[in-house]
């Protein structure tokens, strides 16, 4: 998801939910085109296992905006 504000472009990664907490998401590279920009992010569990409720594990880029540009996500 992707969402532009003014001059900024914020883009949104969530992994919906999980069975538990402690999960991170690291952002492996994020690089642009003329047309787009590219993301690709993993999800990560929590070394241990966590107890406790489900989450719901997201992240929120803000870069600036820039006509006609689409984002694109990679696995």
């Amino acid at each position: 998801m992707a969402y532009e504000s003014g001059d900024d472009l914020y883009i949104l990664r969530g992994y919906g939910k999980q069975k538990s907490g402690g999960f991170s998401i690291q952002i492996e590279e994020v690089s642009k085109s003329e047309n787009a920009v590219f993301v690709r992010t993993k999800l990560v569990a929590a070394k241990e296992e966590q107890k406790g409720a489900a989450s719901c594990p997201y992240v929120v880029l803000k870069t600036k905006a820039a006509a006609g540009i689409s984002v694109v996500f990679e696995d």
